[in-house]
């Protein structure tokens, strides 16, 4: 069994995750992944990151790109998360060894443990909309986000809009809430090889500067309609490009979508990230028309690559893109129209965005992230300690 440290001053930090594996991550994974090889990489000499999870196999190229080996608890994973959200044991030590710092990177479960505990809650929507997600994540949900408010765990949100519903829901205290923006990859903004992008596009019947694309898994909330409805009513031939995994009721608003949209709308499922970085580092646009984020790495991700984007003037999404985007109210398609031609028949406005968002994008690092997570690891401690933050 590991000991907590290993040398004198030695500081061991645990991250835990639900499940790595998925075979089409979202952004609870690209976090995980994306925040673990900063935080190794951005280590002081007396410190270390583990990255655990209930269910890993993973050898995708994110974690294989940060030279990430993730453990996991050599006993049954649907047990002991069971065991650990109805009874919360056994401690985290028991399975894993002893830890300076235990942080679980999402609320899909329970965590105890003995050392003092991190929680990241990316949004409160399994508690604010439980008719989006099926019955055991919400119940498990509910569970970790209230085991967090009421055991004193320092909580991590992405963005002041999380942290506010943090605060009036869980009622935590302001102080031990702690705002840390999420980052992007540098893999965005890096050209693609030609010879790849010729490639992809000639398979998919595509044209570079030619098409608006989405980005993100195919729910509810995601609001695609109103973007395909918002070019249809534009009378163009520019389609709409959906990149993303099919989510809970799928089918249905893919319906909804294609209703909207008519021939203009092309589904593409899930892709690399190698293939996502070549679209949107030729796509026209980016639009994300969600109802809801906590902060919405999509946008960030377009900013990176040189893509003007639009998205909703809601939630979290105005304080993500800042000035670097334009914003649409989420039911209002002929305000989506009038953006989207904007960025499509003006120049000018195109360039001035892509150079605000590649700005603002250089600004949101997963180093920055890093840096600011090992603080809250640090506070952490000397608060259990009875050390002053």
């Amino acid at each position: 069994m590991a000991t907590a440290s290993e040398g004198p001053g030695d500081v061991r930090s645990a991250l835990y995750l639900f499940r790595l594996d998925v075979p089409e991550p979202t952004g609870v994974q690209r976090y995980a992944v994306e925040l673990a090889g900063a935080m190794a990489a951005t280590a002081e000499e007396d410190r270390r990151v583990e990255l655990w999870a209930g269910k890993s196999r993973s050898t995708s190229a994110a974690v294989s790109m940060h030279g990430l080996r993730p453990r996991q608890p050599a006993v049954n994973r649907q047990l002991l998360h069971l065991s650990w959200t109805l009874l919360h044991n056994p401690p985290f030590e028991v399975v894993a060894g002893s830890y300076d710092v235990v942080h679980l990177l999402a609320p899909t479960v329970v965590l105890p443990a003995k050392a003092p505990r991190v929680v990241t809650i990316h949004d409160l929507l399994p508690w604010e909309h439980p008719e989006w997600y099926t019955r055991g994540p919400v119940w498990r949900f509910r569970r970790s986000v209230l085991h967090a408010s009421r055991s004193g765990a320092q909580i991590i949100v992405p963005s002041s809009f999380v942290m506010r519903r943090v605060r009036q829901i869980l009622d935590v205290p302001e102080e031990r809430i702690h705002v840390i923006h999420e980052g992007v990859s540098g893999r965005f903004a890096v050209p693609v090889a030609p010879e790849l992008s010729v490639r992809l596009h000639k398979s998919l019947g595509l044209t570079p500067a030619r098409y608006v694309m989405a980005l993100g898994q195919l729910t509810e909330r995601k609001n695609l309609a109103v973007a395909a409805a918002a070019l249809r009513r534009m009378d163009t031939s520019v389609p709409l490009v959906i990149v993303g995994g099919a989510g809970p009721g799928a089918e249905k608003v893919r319906e909804s979508v294609t209703r909207a949209g008519g021939r203009l709308v092309r589904f593409l499922g899930h892709r690399s990230d190698t293939e996502v970085a070549i679209l949107l580092q030729h796509a026209a646009a980016l639009v994300f028309p969600s109802i809801s984020e906590g902060f919405g790495l999509p946008p960030l991700e377009a900013m990176a690559a040189g893509t003007p984007v639009i998205a909703a003037d809601a939630t979290s999404l105005p304080e993500v893109l800042g000035d670097a985007g334009l914003l649409a109210h989420p039911d209002d398609e002929a305000e989506w129209a009038d953006c989207l031609e904007r960025v499509l028949e003006d120049p000018a406005t195109a360039d001035e965005l892509r150079r605000r968002g590649k700005r603002r994008a250089s600004e949101l690092t997963w180093d920055r992230a890093a840096q600011a997570t090992w603080d809250v690891h640090r506070r952490a401690i000397s608060q259990a300690c009875g050390a002053p933050p």
